[in-house]
């Protein structure tokens, strides 16, 4: 698995095209993964980012050969599967707690203040990360079907 190097990406100096966009790849279902992502779109200040759900083409594209180093199962498509955050960017992928932390350093402002959270094993974040995604559900609810972004909005989102 690679690191997606995004935390030193000068987002406020770059001027970006289609291809330097970093991805958050999230549950399309799941209330605290949309939570995630509107928080995202309010701080992203200069449209860095873009949102596909793992539930979608773009996943199944950029996402598939990788899934077998994600804990989804390469012949599981269910969303009840799919419990992770994945950040994308320039072929490099990071997961649940890495991509969470790459995304809020990203956006900036008093975000920066994660960074120190980096220092704790990979291992024990990520155990926080997975009790918070096997409650998800029952903490934070769940959508019959994915969002459908709104006309502003659509430009951000992937399929």
């Amino acid at each position: 698995m690679t690191q997606a190097n995004v935390s030193a990406h000068p987002a406020h100096q770059a001027k970006l095209d289609g291809g330097d966009h970093p991805i958050i790849f999230f549950d399309g279902v799941c209330g605290l993964c949309n939570g995630f992502v509107d928080f995202c779109m309010a701080r992203d200040k200069w449209g860095l980012f873009r949102y596909a759900t793992l539930q979608g083409e773009t996943a199944l594209q950029l996402l598939g050969p990788l899934r077998g180093q994600n804990e989804v199962p390469s012949d599981a498509p269910s969303s009840q599967q799919l419990q992770s955050v994945v950040l994308f960017y320039r072929g490099e992928t990071d997961y649940r707690s890495e991509a969470v932390l790459k995304v809020l350093q990203t956006l900036g402002g008093i975000f920066v203040l994660t960074k120190p959270l980096r220092l704790l094993p990979l291992s024990f974040r990520d155990w926080v990360y997975a009790l918070v995604a096997r409650n998800r559900f029952r903490w934070f609810g769940k959508k019959p079907t994915c969002r459908i972004p709104t006309e502003l909005d659509r430009k951000k989102f992937l399929p």
